[in-house]
């Protein structure tokens, strides 16, 4: 059983006539500790806070509080929100961690798929920058022709009705959505390329300067944070393609950086699932403790 203090549904910002909440756990001690902020997945459509449970004990025996946080959902909101909230998220911790015994000087920042996506835009655009960005089955890219155009694998699945997946869109802004909601709909966006238009607002063709600031890999330069990224090469929603070039991208800038490599892991390798056994896969867990030496090096 792993000891903890929940503080859940602090708010850190109002902005579109709704609250935006993170929710802080707070190991035993009143030593002051480094904290790992995390920004769950969802495609930037859908999730919650909540989902954290698949790292909150494993980053909390390593040593780190967890600071969880809610962000501005797509398509009800669109960029720059997502990007705002999560800068704002990290400032928060800058600016109230010591309240819960947080050392704001050792403060990383981490997420699954396009949680993964805002960590390395927050390790971009952040001042002061987090220690480390920690990426997994994330993504440096979104104007590609992965995103901006229909994606063979999702067009491989069963067609989705424009006017029923448009249904599941709220008439006000959200910072919490079921999976099972908005889940037809982004398969709906996949095949048919409209994922950078329903979240940034425009196709890539469109506005090219909107997406040089939302692509983190575009965004590399020499005093980038220390990254370790983690990807299955079989994933099927984020191509290990992406970060093998947002790896590149650290690489030629000279950031030390880390690119765990799992063979054959799908999307969201890091995890537990039907036919994965997530961190019992021995490449997994030789990554998981790569991980923590990673971070013991930049946060300890």
């Amino acid at each position: 059983m792993v000891n903890y203090t929940l503080h859940r549904d602090i708010v850190y910002k109002h902005a579109d006539d709704v609250d935006i909440a993170l929710d802080v756990y707070e190991p035993p001690g009143e030593a002051p500790r480094p904290a790992m902020l995390y920004f769950h997945g969802g495609a930037l459509m859908r999730g919650s806070k909540r989902m954290n449970d698949m790292h909150r004990d494993r980053f909390i025996n390593w040593g780190y509080a967890l600071v969880s946080a809610n962000y501005r959902l797509a398509p009800e909101a669109k960029w720059p929100a997502f990007r705002d909230d999560m800068l704002d998220a990290h400032r928060w911790v800058l600016n109230n961690g010591a309240e819960y015994n947080i050392d704001p000087q050792r403060i990383g920042v981490f997420g699954d798929s396009a949680g993964g996506y805002l960590s390395l835009l927050l390790g971009a655009l952040a001042r002061p920058r987090p220690r480390v960005v920690v990426p997994f089955s994330g993504y440096g890219d979104v104007a590609g022709p992965w995103y901006s155009e229909p994606d063979a694998f999702y067009l491989s699945r069963k067609s989705e009705d424009p006017d029923k997946v448009r249904k599941s869109i709220s008439a006000t802004v959200l910072t919490e959505c079921a999976d099972a909601l908005k889940g037809a709909f982004y398969r709906y966006c996949r095949q048919h390329g409209l994922w950078p238009k329903e979240v940034i607002g425009f196709h890539p063709s469109e506005r090219p300067d909107i997406f040089e600031q939302a692509c983190p890999e575009r965004l590399v330069t020499p005093d980038y944070p220390p990254t370790f990224l983690m990807h299955g090469t079989n994933d099927t929603d984020v191509p290990f393609a992406r970060a093998e070039s947002m790896y590149d991208a650290l690489q030629r800038n000279g950031v030390e950086s880390a690119l765990a490599a799992i063979e054959g892991g799908p999307h969201g390798c890091i995890h537990k699932q039907v036919n994965w056994p997530g961190p019992d896969e021995p490449q997994v867990s030789a990554a998981l403790n790569d991980l923590r030496e990673f971070l013991e090096s930049h946060l300890a």
